[in-house]
């Protein structure tokens, strides 16, 4: 089983938008979810919107928890850009409570900077793989 970053939404399509923040059993049970997945499927659009979005970040901190980096795979297109500029402290969220609440508990467990590390370690371990994959014995190159 897969697990895919779902949890956040572009704005104004939370399915709970008016009721605050994010629900609680929402993210209390996500952990749950992951040790039960076989990986997490993290994928990046051009803009690399996901990396701006704190809900898709806490999903990447969980699945680091529960599988560590090599259970996340990442289906990208351009990385060098994002080497340069992908910061977790500058991502952002649609409602407040969550831009208060999820930053807060990164920076008492793992901190930002580390998670800023184990995602770009993420990124390389799958470029490598899909790279490996598509070179592969047998493969056009």
């Amino acid at each position: 089983m897969w697990s895919t970053c779902s949890l956040a939404r572009p704005p104004k399509q939370h399915p709970y938008e008016n009721r605050g923040c994010l629900l609680n059993d929402d993210v209390s049970n996500l952990g749950k979810v992951l040790e039960a997945t076989k990986q997490t499927l993290f994928s990046l659009d051009t803009g690399y919107v996901s990396l701006n979005r704190i809900l898709c970040l806490f999903e990447v901190w969980k699945t680091f928890e529960a599988k560590s980096p090599s259970g996340l795979c990442v289906l990208m297109l351009d990385v060098a850009e994002l080497f340069n500029t992908f910061d977790i402290s500058l991502a952002n969220a649609t409602q407040p409570a969550d831009m208060e609440r999820i930053p807060r508990e990164i920076e008492e467990n793992i901190g930002s900077v580390q998670l800023n590390l184990r995602l770009k370690d993420a990124l390389v371990t799958s470029a490598d793989h899909k790279a490996s994959n598509r070179h592969g014995p047998g493969k056009d190159t």
